[in-house]
């Protein structure tokens, strides 16, 4: 059914960016999914991690609001022995 010129453009334009929108969402939760499982299996000693991904995935949970499972990894970076050049990259967890 034609709405007439712009206005067919304009319902399709409309229609694709909730597409766009649905898809950032979902893989925004993707993210979170894979993040909260990559830092289960590095507190229960399934999976290996260096320091700087420990880190990274620390701040991406503390971003999404899981301030328990940030601050069990954060327990873990306080564990880990950082090399020097892991230091001079991602800093002194304190």
């Amino acid at each position: 059914m034609s709405l007439g010129g712009k206005c067919d453009g304009n319902l399709l334009s409309l229609a694709l960016a909730r597409r766009r929108c649905q898809v950032v969402s979902m893989s925004m939760s993707l993210q979170l999914v894979v993040a909260r499982g990559t830092a289960r299996g590095l507190l229960n000693g399934s999976a290996a991690a260096d320091y700087g991904e420990v880190l990274h995935l620390h701040r991406l949970l503390l971003e999404e609001g899981d301030e328990l499972l940030a601050a069990r990894l954060l327990q873990l970076a306080l564990g880990m022995d950082p090399s020097p050049a892991e230091i001079a990259a991602f800093g002194v967890v304190r």
